[in-house]
This record gives C-alpha cells, structure tokens and sequence, in this order.
C-alpha cells in the first residue's frame, strides 16, 4: 500500500495520506515500513470512524472495515493477501464470489478486490486514482453504498448481514 501511496504521490504531489494505527499496535511498530519516513503519511492513533471520513477514498483490507467504510459513504478498494497456502485452502473451503463484506452483502461487485498476486502497487494506485478522478466511477460506489445501507437498515443490521453471508455458505447439514 506505501507502493501505492508512491506511486499516487509521483501522479499529484498535491496528495497526503493517513495511517489510522490500530489499538493493539503502537508507533514502533511501524518501524520497519522506512518509506513513511519519505511519504506524507500521518499516523494516527485515533477513532478510525473520524479518520476514514477524512479521506477522499481508501485502500483497505477485507473484513469488517469494508462495512464500516460503506456505511460511512467512503469509496474504497479492498486489498487482501494472504499466506498462498492458506489462501488455496481458503478458496477451497468458502464458495462465494466475493471476499469483502461490503460486496458480499451487495451481492455483487460494489468495490474492486485485489487479491493475491492482483494486490500490487500498480493496481492499487490505478483504482485509487480511479476513485479520486472518476466521478461516475466515485457516486456509482456512494449510490451502491446507500443501497446497503437500506437493505441493512436499522436496529438488528448485524444479524441480517450474518443471514446474508450464512444464504451463501454450502449446506452443513446432515443428509
């Protein structure tokens, strides 16, 4: 992702960024990434909520925070890597067509996922830009946003998503 941020600096020098720095992780901890020492990247140890409402667009790893992203109406693309063989094991194991919870509960392709070997600077950089240059691209992201947040509605949201996620999984059950 500071690949990215790079890459995105050399196209508009303009362009700052912001690390929120997770609870369980301090400043030292981001010692060995020396390229925050030769980007405009602010750390902060603050609520993530206010951070991510600051910001123009994101990249972000897949989970939760792609929710809470969209909810909070903050275009995205979503970033995962993980070990190969635990990834192998994983595709093996869910069938589902998407890996973020935002698109998993849009049912569709709301925000690009790089995954593996396509989570490279050049591609996160590009849909970046994408989503900093692109209007149409930027409010159809915001329009899907708004749409799961309707379908999310309000109190008992987080057991409709996990109704949602468990109509995808295969059928446990004994036959």
């Amino acid at each position: 992702m500071l690949d990215a941020a790079e890459t995105l600096l050399e196209q508009d020098p303009e362009l700052s960024f912001v690390l929120p720095l997770a609870p369980s992780l301090d400043e030292e901890a981001l010692a060995a990434f020396s390229k925050l020492d030769t980007l405009p990247v602010t750390v902060i140890q603050s609520d993530s909520h206010v951070v991510a409402m600051a910001c123009d667009c994101v990249a972000v790893a897949s989970g939760t925070a792609t929710l809470e992203l969209a909810l909070l109406k903050v275009p995205m693309v979503v970033v995962y890597k993980l070990n190969p063989i635990n990834y192998a094991i994983m595709r093996r194991l869910i069938k589902i067509p998407h890996i973020s919870l935002v698109n998993i509960v849009a049912e569709q392709e709301v925000c690009i996922e790089l995954v593996q070997g396509k989570a490279t600077a050049a591609a996160i950089s590009q849909e970046l830009q994408r989503l900093l240059s692109n209007e149409a691209h930027r409010d159809a992201q915001l329009n899907a946003f708004a749409q799961i947040a309707e379908k999310m509605g309000e109190p008992g949201a987080s057991q409709r998503v996990a109704a949602i996620i468990k109509s995808l999984l295969p059928d446990k059950s004994p036959t």
